[in-house]
């Protein structure tokens, strides 16, 4: 009896092992033909097709191989997932940044108060500089203009080509000095408003930390 129950159970296993076999493959060409066969013509492998058992029921589905176009598009929609993972991490270090160097907004208003004062100062410093090397090299083009000693026009052109790249670099750092200014501004705002949101949500978390506390021991009481 255990030997013929240990048959039918495999000829049981058998047929249903058999049953999900593919007997047959069926695709279609780029000209919409459906064909069937027991094999995969190479040329047509990167079509799709699909497997068939014995009763012509459809066991596993094979995609159609990516074009170019496909593959390039997956390449560009990964690499811009990563992207907004890398930002998304960037983010989050940089709002743990605030919370961890400011405990108030007021704490960061003072610091960065002081910061843009120091801007100021700083470009004030160049400002007037600047101011005395234009007024130092005007006086030495009159000079210029009245004097005929050669010795004398040779030192005064020497001095203003000197005067003149000196103030062109003050300019330039002048120039430099309202782009940091003004990207410190943006910063100060951004940074304000994110610290609000970050201290406001930190104390709803912390408020409803508190009320799911005290919860139990109300129901005891």
């Amino acid at each position: 009896m255990i030997k013929r129950a240990y048959l039918v159970l495999s000829c049981i296993l058998l047929c249903c092992t058999t049953g999900v076999q593919a007997e047959l493959y069926r695709w279609v060409d780029a000209n919409g033909k459906v064909s069937y066969s027991d094999k995969i013509p190479p040329q047509v492998t990167g079509l799709g097709h699909a497997e068939l058992n014995k009763q012509g029921t459809t066991v596993k589905v094979a995609p159609p191989a990516k074009t170019a176009a496909e593959l390039a598009a997956a390449k560009e929609a990964k690499l811009k997932q990563q992207q907004l993972a890398e930002e998304a991490k960037y983010k989050a270090v940089l709002e743990q940044n605030l919370l961890d160097t400011y405990a108030t907004v007021d704490e960061l208003v003072a610091v960065y108060e002081s910061r843009l004062n120091l801007q100021k100062s700083s470009l004030g410093q160049l400002r007037e500089t600047r101011a005395k090397l234009a007024t130092d090299l005007n006086k030495q083009r009159d000079k210029l203009a009245k004097t005929k000693d050669k010795d004398q026009i040779k030192t005064l052109e020497g001095f203003i080509k000197t005067s003149e790249a000196d103030l062109a670099n003050y300019d330039k750092a002048i120039q430099q000095g309202l782009m940091e200014t003004l990207k410190l501004n943006e910063q100060y705002e951004s940074d304000k408003l994110r610290l609000q949101e970050l201290l406001q949500a930190k104390a709803a978390k912390t408020a409803e930390s508190g009320a799911l506390q005290e919860t139990p021991a109300a129901s005891a009481n």
